[in-house]
């Protein structure tokens, strides 16, 4: 239930599995990835796009809570509160909208803000 250890399992490149925003399935690219290095997650887009957030979670939470924090773009600053799941594989849930509250399950947000990420291991 250590944050550093927890990060440290996470650290790599990463691959979107599935991807749920405001209850609906999203068309994602699959030449985008999630970096992970240190504290920060990268996402990366094919044609160069980048949003850079700081990694804070708290493992010892029911459930295991993370804060995204955004480095970079027009929202810098902004912290998308959210819940994480580690099983090899990391789950992410999480609200672009700080005032709407941090999630309190990983079931298919079905309202608007919430997003939902199953991301794999980059081979």
């Amino acid at each position: 239930n250590d944050p550093k250890a927890q990060l440290a399992a996470m650290q790599g490149t990463w691959r979107t599995f599935s991807e749920f925003r405001d209850g609906e399935q999203v068309a994602f690219d699959l030449e985008s990835k999630v970096v992970i290095e240190g504290d920060r997650m990268t996402w990366v887009q094919p044609g160069g796009d980048r949003l850079t957030c700081r990694l804070e979670v708290d493992p010892t939470k029911t459930p295991k809570q993370v804060d995204l924090v955004i480095l970079d773009g027009l929202t810098a600053g902004r912290t998308m509160p959210g819940i994480y799941q580690w099983d090899g594989g990391l789950v992410l849930c999480f609200r672009e909208d700080p005032l709407g509250g941090r999630p309190s399950s990983f079931e298919i947000p079905d309202d608007k803000g919430l997003t939902r990420l199953v991301l794999v291991r980059d081979q």
